[in-house]
């Protein structure tokens, strides 16, 4: 019988106050640019599984949505550091 690894990891994703926010953007015209700081902290949070050959990496970002090409430059750095395939890596993001 093969075993199942597991790990996981967490990080702070920062934001900057000059920075827009998804979902504000009709409100530009009457306020200035950028927010009022953070109310939330963001982070990213990865689950890694193994079981003999196979194995997954499962990133999830606190964020409404990410470009295809950003999740692939994700994908890549995150398969190369955990010694995996960029196939094997799911990036999803959560709505805040």
């Amino acid at each position: 019988m093969t075993a199942l690894l597991a790990g996981w990891a967490a990080s702070a994703l920062p934001t900057q106050r000059d920075e827009s926010l998804l979902g504000y953007d009709f409100r530009q015209e009457r306020l200035a640019p950028g927010n009022d700081g953070e109310h939330d902290p963001l982070s990213a949070r990865a689950l890694a599984l193994r079981d003999g050959a196979t194995a997954a990496l499962l990133v999830s970002l606190d964020h409404c949505v990410v470009s295809v090409e950003l999740a692939r430059r994700l994908r890549a750095v995150a398969a190369q550091a955990a010694g995996m395939q960029p196939g094997e890596v799911i990036v999803a993001c959560t709505h805040t």
